[in-house]
This record gives structure tokens, C-alpha cells and sequence, in this order.
């Protein structure tokens, strides 16, 4: 993993030396997956400087942020996550990579459910459209026929009917094949959104959700 620090970000927040070098050892724990050293590593920082590590670039665009809600270091990195959130998770969870997508794309976009379910639960806004694409996560889901996190972030709220720029909803990527197994899948998620819309549906302390009718 070769990254390259956001020279503006560390000037204009006068990051000192030590903070560079502290991220670079930071680098090689992630690689090691050892969330020990990486623990007692942000247990050393400043907000402020969390946010600037959360926020560094690396060569392939994405932020250290990015890296890890793609799984790049674990499938479940939320441990690593934690450990580097300031005290405004959003402030880093929100900051989208050089092609405009978000960390809860990267997460959808990686099939990583739990990862998805926590950045939701840190605040983060699940209908965020990326920036050139114009993509929410519901979208991305529905790109890569991912009903199982499609159906998760529809009882997380999400909404399905938003149109990307190219004037494109969920179901226009669901339904293009066309075949009758898709559509009936797509009438079954239909309705859980009408039950979360309806506050039919509640949250259990796991994440998940179930019919108020049945309490």
C-alpha cells in the first residue's frame, strides 16, 4: 500500500514531523493488522490530526478512510475504523476519494454489510449521491445485483427512487434483465420500503428490523 500525504492539508494545519512519522508507522501496523500498535498509535493523536490521517491521499486517490471501508486491511475493519475516529466521525466518514465517492460506496461497492451498517449508525448520510456519477449506495447496490445489502440499506432508510445523473433509480439497474425471479425480489423490497416509510418497521438493538404488527 503506497501512499502519498495531502501536502496542502499538512501545511495548512502546520502538521509537524512527528505526526508524518507516526502516520508512517501507523501504515506499516495496518499492513501487519495489528490493531494493538495501531490502537496505542491513534490513542497518541489529536483530533485534529486523526482527521488528517483519515483525510491522506494515496496514490490510487483513495483516503486511508476509503482504504478501510473497502476491507483493504480486514473483511471487518470497523475495529481498525474506530480506533481513528475524531470526536466528528462524519468529518472523515463524509470526505469523498478523488472520483467523488464516499466510504459507504466503497463499503457497497465491496459487498461489506457490517461496515455499512456502522458508517449508518456514525451518522453517516445513507443517500449521499456521489459527486460524478450522482450514485447513492442504494444505487451501487443495485449496480452490482447485490439485493442481500440492497434490501439492508433499504431498512436502513435508504431511498430507492433517487435518480443518478444519467436519470437512472435502483430499479432501472434491477430490472434490466428482465427475468421473473429479479421481479419478484424487487416487489418483496418494494414493500419492506413501504413498511420503513410507514414506521411498520423498527430497529432492534442488532441493526436489524421487524414488523411493529408483530410486537
Amino acid at each position: 500500500m503506497a501512499w502519498t500525504f495531502d501536502q496542502a492539508l499538512f501545511m495548512k494545519a502546520n502538521a509537524s514531523t512527528e505526526t508524518r512519522t507516526r502516520f508512517q508507522r501507523l501504515i506499516e501496523h495496518l499492513l501487519s493488522r495489528n490493531l494493538q500498535a495501531v490502537q496505542v498509535e491513534f490513542d497518541g493523536m489529536s483530533d485534529n490530526e486523526k482527521v488528517l490521517v483519515g483525510l491522506c491521499v494515496g496514490k490510487d486517490g483513495n483516503t486511508l478512510t476509503h482504504r478501510l471501508c473497502a476491507g483493504v486491511v480486514s473483511e471487518n475493519s470497523i475495529k481498525f475504523i474506530e480506533a481513528m475516529l475524531p470526536s466528528d466521525p462524519v468529518t472523515i466518514l463524509g470526505a469523498p476519494n478523488k472520483k467523488g465517492m464516499f466510504p459507504i460506496h466503497i463499503a457497497v461497492e465491496n459487498s461489506l454489510d457490517n461496515t455499512v451498517n456502522y458508517l449508518v449508525q456514525q451518522g453517516v448520510d445513507i443517500n449521499q449521491r456521489s459527486l460524478m456519477e450522482g450514485n447513492t449506495a442504494a444505487v451501487v447496490a443495485a449496480i452490482n445485483n447485490d439485493f442481500d445489502l440492497l434490501t439492508t440499506l433499504v431498512e436502513r432508510g435508504a431511498d430507492i427512487t433517487i435518480k443518478n445523473k444519467q436519470g437512472l433509480t435502483c430499479q432501472d439497474y434491477v430490472l434490466k434483465n428482465n427475468d421473473q425471479e429479479t421481479a419478484l425480489k424487487w416487489s418483496a423490497l418494494m414493500i419492506i420500503q413501504s413498511g420503513v416509510k410507514s414506521g411498520m418497521l423498527i430497529e432492534k438493538n442488532d441493526g436489524k428490523k421487524r414488523n411493529t404488527r408483530a410486537l
